[in-house]
């Protein structure tokens, strides 16, 4: 109690009053209730980015010591003055700051802070198309990465950056793989800073295409032509094609010729693309070998020497009309030609003088294709004849008698 209130109280009893409370009376209890110590935090609550800073004032009431606070951080870092520093890269959704009172550690305050995490957007987000070898620019935009610590670039589905890195709105060029292997490329940007940050955009790849024309030929003899045409896209190199045929040949610029003589019933065309070998397409062609017909196949005939009887043929699928070979086998006889050109050879067949029945086979062949003929079955029969007994042989004309004559 200071003096003067105890003077006061001393007046007061000297003068016959009571004791008043806070004199040492039975009024009070002699002694004043302390107020208990107070923290508050202002600001209340933050939003921060990686790395920024934020000053917290802190306010202690009824502390007669004035002995301060100790101060907290959940995440992040924060010094003696209150001065917060945000982690970099943020790695949580927020942070708590607590003030606590040396003088009494049960009083404390609070602040919470928001932090924001980088973010990575890509433009554009929803590119065209791409054929193998061509350019699209790629831009990143970086959100809350206070040291602008750039982008690195990679891709899955082939192709490369103009730069493997940049920094936020700095574009980079992507060129697509060529030939294309994959139907789509993704695009992702990293942040250089938080790695654990991207985004990603997917291209669609348009790869190389082959057709050819016609798909379906129209059949053909041999040693005929057959001019193809291709059509090739999403080629930006224009390295063109290669023409390939099972059989037969064809030039550089798709002209097919038939094979002479036709031994398949097809041939196989392939156009292939320079730039991608995986990439063809054919065509089959309907192949026509070389027939021949006979106007005849049998015939009897009288072997005399004399007689004879044309061998005709017809050939077809031959576009050299070389003609063919006649060959006579057996009892004999003989051909008037051989070879004989054209695609309508004949030849005049003379019978040898035979003796007693017997026969003979004559043989048309193609000239072109050997392995292509016909037959003819020829039968041969004596000459008719007879003989009289010695005397006379009375003819009708003229009553005229030949001795020892023969009739054939």
């Amino acid at each position: 109690m200071s003096k003067s209130r105890l003077f006061f109280c001393i007046f007061l009893g000297l003068s016959g009053f009571s004791t008043l409370a806070g004199c040492g009376g039975a009024g009070g209890s002699g002694t004043q209730n302390a107020l208990p110590i107070a923290v508050s935090v202002n600001p209340g609550s933050a939003t921060l980015i990686g790395g920024a800073t934020q000053t917290f004032i802190v306010t202690v009431s009824n502390d007669s010591a004035n002995a301060g606070v100790i101060w907290q951080a959940s995440t992040g870092s924060i010094t003696a003055a209150g001065l917060y520093t945000a982690p970099s890269p943020v790695t949580a959704t927020s942070a708590t700051v607590t003030a606590t009172s040396k003088s009494d550690p049960s009083k404390f305050a609070t602040a919470t802070i928001t932090l924001a995490p980088i973010s990575i957007t890509l433009a554009p987000t929803t590119p065209s198309p791409m054929a193998g070898g061509g350019t699209q620019p790629f831009t990143a935009t970086i959100g809350n990465d206070g040291s602008n610590s750039a982008v690195a670039w990679t891709v899955a589905g082939g192709g490369s950056f103009s730069a493997s890195t940049t920094l936020s709105g700095v574009a980079t060029n992507y060129t697509s793989a060529s030939p294309v292997t994959a139907a789509t490329a993704t695009v992702t940007g990293t942040s250089v800073k938080d790695p654990t940050k991207s985004a990603t955009v997917t291209i669609p790849l348009n790869p190389i295409t082959v057709t050819i024309s016609p798909t379906v030929p129209a059949a053909i003899v041999g040693g005929a032509t057959l001019p193809f045409a291709d059509t090739i896209a999403n080629d930006l190199s224009g390295s063109g094609v290669t023409w390939t045929t099972s059989v037969g040949s064809i030039s550089s610029q798709g002209l097919y010729t038939a094979p002479t003589p036709v031994t398949t019933a097809s041939a196989l065309v392939t156009v292939t693309s320079v730039k991608d070998p995986s990439k063809s397409a054919t065509a089959t062609i309907p192949l026509t070998p070389i027939a021949i017909t006979l106007s005849s196949n049998t015939m009897a005939l009288t072997g005399d020497g004399v007689q004879t009887a044309t061998i005709s043929a017809s050939i077809t699928g031959d576009s050299s009309a070389s003609g063919a070979t006649f060959r006579v086998s057996g009892a004999g006889g003989t051909m008037s030609a051989s070879p004989v050109p054209g695609n309508s050879p004949s030849s005049l067949y003379t019978t040898p003088v035979v003796s007693a029945g017997s026969s003979s086979v004559i043989t048309v062949a193609s000239v072109t294709d050997p392995t292509k003929s016909q037959t003819v079955a020829v039968t041969l029969n004596p000459p008719m004849s007879f003989t009289t007994s010695l005397g006379a042989l009375a003819a009708g004309i003229a009553g005229a008698v030949y001795p020892s004559t023969t009739i054939d």
